[in-house]
């Protein structure tokens, strides 16, 4: 399927779309999943697409996912950013690392929705983009324990973490 069938087959009436997910995962090639990420006007039908890259953990998915975290919606910019922490926990020397790092440090700043903040640190760990050490050493100290939960793990990730 290209990208606009990809988008037809996730926004059909269903029950359940379970199916149809796994079926686009298994079948699709993820460049014509990122594209349909990049083209999908619907919300509920991005963040599936996200969700997909992320099951998927295809590289040839980042460039569409790092700029999904600037979406206007939260649960996509999470699914954007948990999407990107799988591709990187299963390749982690990908040389897109450093941008998506600097692109997860750049939104986590900026980010209102705590629980998606927690995903763009835990996200960041994966990277191990170094100038991200900082922000996830102060996030040690956040008010919200949440936040001190997703530091503590990233960090984990870096070396000498």
């Amino acid at each position: 399927m290209n990208a606009d069938q990809i988008i037809a087959a996730l926004e059909l009436p269903a029950k359940d779309r379970r199916p149809t997910l796994w079926a686009i995962e298994e079948d699709e090639r993820p460049e014509d999943v990122a594209q349909a990420l990049a083209i999908a006007e619907d919300a509920h039908t991005r963040q599936l697409l996200a969700d997909l890259l992320g099951f998927q953990a295809a590289p040839a998915g980042v460039e569409a996912l790092i700029a999904a975290l600037s979406d206007v919606e939260g649960r996509v910019r999470s699914a954007a950013a948990d999407a990107l922490g799988k591709v990187f926990m299963s390749h982690p020397d990908l040389p897109e690392r450093e941008a998506a790092g600097a692109a997860l440090l750049a939104r986590a700043g900026v980010e209102p929705e705590i629980t998606t903040r927690t995903v763009l640190l835990t996200a960041l760990g994966t990277t191990r983009h170094e100038p991200g050490r900082a922000t996830l050493q102060r996030a040690l100290d956040d008010p919200d324990e949440r936040i001190q939960k997703s530091a503590r793990w990233a960090l984990e990730h870096y070396p000498n973490g």
